[in-house]
């Protein structure tokens, strides 16, 4: 019986170790505007016309094109409240957080 229980506790810590990178999150960053360090927010920015990006953990960006804000915006509504933050303070930027998450 022990020797199962120390089984899952390696078996969790394993998963964790290799889950943990991949839950990390990617961020919303503005590209069209210099200098944001989280003084504005998201939404107040794409009512100006700014464009954003998402950047993966790995650094690899994808600008979003109007259809996939509006997806976003809807599926969900707390990215709008988010700070918004420019590529040269991307380390600021909080994670986006899953549909859903409070």
């Amino acid at each position: 019986m022990r020797s199962k229980l120390m089984m899952v506790l390696v078996l969790a810590v394993a998963l964790g170790l290799v889950a943990g990178p991949a839950l990390a999150g990617d961020k919303l960053i503005c590209v069209s505007s210099k200098g944001l360090k989280g003084e504005v927010t998201v939404g107040q920015c794409l009512a100006k016309g700014e464009d954003f990006a998402v950047i993966d953990k790995t650094g690899v960006p994808r600008i979003l094109n109007k259809a996939e804000i509006e997806i976003l915006k809807k599926t969900n509504p707390g990215l709008l409240d988010m700070k918004a933050f420019s590529i040269e303070f991307m380390k600021d930027a909080p994670v986006i957080a899953p549909p859903g998450a409070s």
